[in-house]
């Protein structure tokens, strides 16, 4: 576990049951914001929710019937999440509760984020940076995808409040005559 690498995470989830189909996570440098690790996997739900998947996003019911139980990639995803920041947009509604309740599920302890960043709560007052996000997501909606549309989003809204903060500070200093 690296102390200077958060992950962005993403699931994919069949529309009618809000059972997990794909986990995809990038672990990313605080120092250099580059990826370092990129983890995903197509999760097959019940066969109940294969038979009826709606094929979304490129995940076809075969590639689900062929992929692994989520018993099977708990390992994987619990060590590419533990003890590290957590970002990701609308996680701590949606992805966060699912993630838990799958390992609930399974009988497992699920992993323990150092911190969680929801872009969600960083683009409320930005509309711009909210319809950037939104042409990213336009382009692939797959779990990857989206978490590298996250990172671009989160270095984009840390330029501007970077940006906003040196505004301020000018705005705050005596002007000299």
């Amino acid at each position: 576990m690296s102390c200077d690498n958060v992950v962005f995470f993403h699931l994919e989830y069949a529309a009618k049951s809000n059972a997990i189909v794909e986990f995809g996570a990038i672990e990313v440098s605080v120092e250099t914001m580059s990826v370092m690790k990129t983890y995903q996997t197509l999760i097959k739900p019940k066969d109940s929710i294969v038979s009826t998947f709606d094929e979304q996003n490129g995940i076809t019911r075969q590639a689900l019937k062929n992929a692994s139980k989520f018993i099977d990639n708990h390992k994987m995803i619990y060590k590419s999440l533990d003890g590290k920041t957590w970002i990701g947009d609308n996680i701590t509604d949606i992805h966060i509760p699912r993630l838990m309740k799958a390992f609930r599920d399974i009988g497992k302890t699920p992993p323990r984020a150092k911190s969680t960043i929801d872009i969600r709560d960083m683009l409320k007052d930005n509309v711009e940076l909210t319809r950037d996000q939104d042409m990213l997501r336009e382009r692939e909606h797959r779990s990857v995808a989206n978490c590298h549309a996250n990172l671009d989003v989160f270095m984009r809204c840390g330029a501007v409040l970077e940006l906003e903060k040196i505004l301020k500070e000018k705005m705050r200093e005596p002007e000299l005559k």
